[in-house]
């Protein structure tokens, strides 16, 4: 609950999907998702606060042992059984193999800053 005048800053990185591979691999993953929302200030929506939002892009080289590794650690794979989790995230590890043989991708990312303002402040 923010007090009026009140704000709620998060910065939040999520998976650059204007970048084909990435997309590509969101739709390969969607299906185990849990509907959780697609962007911070969705998680808001039910809400009487405003909403803004600011983005950057930035990326970082690593191997594909290290992005599904992070991908592991997302909650909606941690929630999952096991064995299916183990199954997912290895059909995804062949897939990107597939796409950058030589072991090490650049994962891009858009982070946001979201700011949320309690409702009074919204009128004020």
């Amino acid at each position: 609950m923010l007090r009026p005048h009140g704000a709620l800053a998060l910065w939040w990185n999520q998976a650059d999907i204007s970048i084909p591979w990435v997309a590509a691999e969101e739709d390969r993953l969607a299906p185990f998702t849990r509907d959780f929302p697609t962007t911070v200030a969705d998680s808001f929506a039910p809400f009487p606060v405003r909403v803004a939002t600011r983005e950057i892009t930035w990326s970082r080289r690593i191997t594909i042992g290290e992005h599904i590794r992070n991908l592991a650690t997302h909650s909606h794979f941690v929630v999952m059984d096991p064995a299916e989790r183990a199954q997912l995230l290895g059909a995804n590890r062949t897939a990107l193999t597939r796409l950058f043989p030589g072991g090490e991708l650049d994962e891009p990312y858009r982070c946001g800053l979201t700011v949320v303002r309690a409702a009074a402040a919204a009128q004020a």
